[in-house]
């Protein structure tokens, strides 16, 4: 088995990686939100994941139908990453979600890591797999709160964001006015489906604790915009 220090040492080595120069020549396409960035950024990370626990001999459980990530304000104390596993029978991508406080981009694709070894070790909880592939990365602390070590922050600074845009110069889809700021008559916030662009109105205290499992009423999908 792979020790802590090696698979670090070749996770940082993750440019040679044929995976990453096939994201180098797409990722500047679209990368206009900082959804689009936590998703390129997420790619990167699930070659570390995927390289991590081939050096481990583990077996991961990858979504088979994929998964996606946004950015909305999670509301349980201490909580600012989440992720919903796949769920086969309907057919479900694996569901991740960032805290719109988040500034800072390490800490951003730390955490966008984190939910990600979720959604490849479905099932573990904080335990099992997880805590292996983790600590494999450089992650450090209590596993139901991580943080990233000197290493794999190093390796983010040095090897992820370099790939990225500013993280300062992509915007987020989250953004709406407040009561008080949207005229007479209008307490309720427009939300608009990306599928079939059906347009639906909730209030901002529903939008802050419904957002991570919204879905149009129409066709159920998930891709949202709010605002």
């Amino acid at each position: 088995m792979a020790t802590h220090q090696n698979v670090v040492g070749t996770v940082r080595e993750m440019h040679q990686f044929p995976q990453i120069n096939l994201v180098m020549k797409k990722k500047m396409a679209k990368v206009d939100t900082r959804e689009a960035w936590l998703h390129e950024a997420g790619r990167l990370c699930v070659v570390a994941i995927k390289h991590a626990a081939k050096e481990l001999k583990i077996e991961l459980t990858e979504p088979k139908n994929g998964w996606d990530v946004s950015m909305a304000p999670i509301t349980s104390r201490r909580c600012i990453g989440v992720c919903y596993g796949a769920s086969e029978d309907r057919q479900e991508k694996a569901r991740i979600v960032i805290d719109v406080s988040l500034e800072c981009p390490v800490r951003v694709i730390h955490v966008m890591l984190h939910e990600l070894v979720h959604a490849y070790t479905n099932g573990d909880g904080h335990r099992g797999r997880f805590p292996k592939i983790m600590k494999a990365l450089g992650s450090e602390g209590k596993m139901t709160s991580t943080v990233e070590g000197d290493k794999q922050a190093e390796w983010i600074s040095e090897r992820v964001l370099p790939l990225l845009p500013e993280w300062s110069s992509v915007h987020s889809t989250w953004a709406f006015k407040r009561r008080g700021q949207r005229g007479k008559g209008s307490r309720l916030i427009k939300v608009q489906c990306k599928e079939c662009e059906c347009i639906y109105r909730m209030s901002q205290k529903w939008i802050e604790i419904a957002y991570i499992r919204l879905s149009c009423p129409a066709c159920r999908g998930i891709e949202v915009v709010v605002g």
